[in-house]
């Protein structure tokens, strides 16, 4: 109960972020708008969408078991008869029309098995699909946010260019009037050199960054403003967080059902051992019948059929070896996707709570670092320090501003990893498929 309260709570929360986006961000990109347009457009997830349409067929194929087949037949013949019984009937064209009907009365349980079966693999297809449009929209997010990311750094990193051109043209003015030397104009000039190559770096990260997200939503960017406002709510129990993961994450149900649905085609095989019973009727009428004394015949049949497998070479048995065998593989494999799920999200909570402490820390670290520049700039002017002093105090302001960017990508994309992990980042939570969006 518990875990399904805090469920809910976590979906509201992701509905109420892409609410925000759009209201935040009327004049930038829609991160919802570019969403619901990924969701429509997106070729893996059409091809995600159109492997599960292959698995609903299972259903119909298996039910097929409780239905008659049908048959007609049509066929037209001659025959040529030497020293016939019948006088003067020595062969004749053969006109022959049969509709046949057998309907399966009992199989040993196979349909049932079959429906059965089948009714898993399409939960599973289905928890696979949940999990292939998880994985793409984790992708979007994290494309949008490191285009944000790395507009903040190559910002940053220009207004820091900018910053020591003023440094250097202040120290190139002093050292002609004397006040400072010509190692100072020399260390502002390397100051400066260093920063330009960190800006073309980060020009050129953001201009992978745009790549990346256009490859991902197949659109361009126009214009990304800041980090989206995320409130997200994170139980503080990891038992909590651990069962809500084993519970929801997709590729956890996926592998569950697999297991059963293989249980079921055991089952299936099984019951080949037993007798097939049906029943069948026939309908056959011929015209100019053999050997050709009649001009028409009519018969109808009607019975019940029983047929059971004596011996198949071995085959049936080895079918049944191989479901064991899947059984046990799945099995196992249950067991490795649910350690993993658990570490994940674990991991990523660890990596959230870590990124959200080093944020505020950032934070603090900047308005620490601002005051002190001021103080240090004042001690320069008064000559009771070195120049250095302050070139050493921008490069100190600006890594902490760089390092907070860093901190708050981080924290966001922790946010979303772990509901990812939760089974929470797809259409249904989000409401990409309906109409409201």
């Amino acid at each position: 109960m518990y875990v399904c309260i805090i469920r809910k709570i976590l979906i509201v929360c992701l509905v109420y972020f892409l609410n925000f986006s759009e209201g935040a961000a009327q004049s930038s990109m829609d991160l919802r708008l570019i969403m619901k347009s990924v969701y429509q457009n997106n070729p893996s997830l059409n091809a995600a969408r159109e492997e599960y349409n292959q698995l609903l067929e299972l259903y119909p194929q298996a039910i097929a078991g409780w239905r008659p087949d049908i048959d007609a037949e049509a066929s037209l013949y001659h025959m040529d008869i030497d020293n016939s019984n019948f006088g003067t009937a020595d062969g004749a064209t053969t006109k022959n029309f049969t509709i046949s009907l057998e309907q399966p009365i009992w199989r040993g349980g196979r349909t049932t098995a079959e429906t059965e079966a089948a009714k898993r693999r399409i939960l599973a297809g289905q928890a696979r699909l949940r999990s292939a449009e998880q994985d793409i929209f984790y992708d979007v997010i994290q494309s949008y946010v490191l285009i944000i990311r790395d507009q903040h750094l190559y910002n940053l990193r220009k207004d820091y260019v900018d910053l020591l051109l003023q440094e250097h043209a202040a120290a190139v003015e002093k050292e002609e009037l004397g006040l400072f030397t010509i190692t100072d104009v020399r260390q502002a000039s390397a100051r400066l050199s260093r920063a330009i190559s960190s800006l073309i770096q980060a020009k050129n990260n953001l201009a992978q960054s745009k790549h990346d997200f256009t490859e991902v939503t197949l659109l361009s960017v126009t214009d990304i403003k800041d980090f989206p406002i995320v409130t997200f709510i994170v139980p503080a129990d990891k038992n909590a967080l651990i069962n809500m993961a084993l519970e929801s994450n997709p590729e956890l149900i996926a592998a569950e059902y697999d297991r059963a649905a293989t249980d079921y085609n055991l089952q299936a095989t099984q019951s080949e051992r037993f007798p097939q019973i049906s029943g069948f009727a026939s309908a056959n009428k011929q015209f100019d019948p053999q050997p050709g004394v009649v001009d028409e015949t009519r018969a109808n049949t009607i019975g019940v059929r029983a047929r059971m497998a004596l011996y198949q070479g071995g085959a049936l048995n080895s079918r049944i070896r191989e479901n064991h065998h899947r059984i046990a593989y799945q099995e196992y494999q249950y067991e490795t996707i649910a350690q993993a799920v658990k570490q994940s999200v674990l991991r990523d909570y660890d990596g959230y709570i870590a990124a959200k402490a080093l944020t505020e820390r950032r934070q603090e670290e900047i308005k620490a670092t601002y005051t002190v520049l001021e103080g240090v700039r004042e001690e320069v002017n008064f000559g009771q320090r070195p120049f250095l002093d302050i070139l050493d105090m921008d490069e100190e302001v600006i890594e902490s501003r760089l390092e907070l960017v860093n901190a708050q990508t981080e924290e966001i994309l922790a946010q979303f990893s772990m509901a990812r992990t939760l089974g929470l980042l797809h259409s249904y939570s989000m409401r990409l498929a309906f109409d409201q969006m």
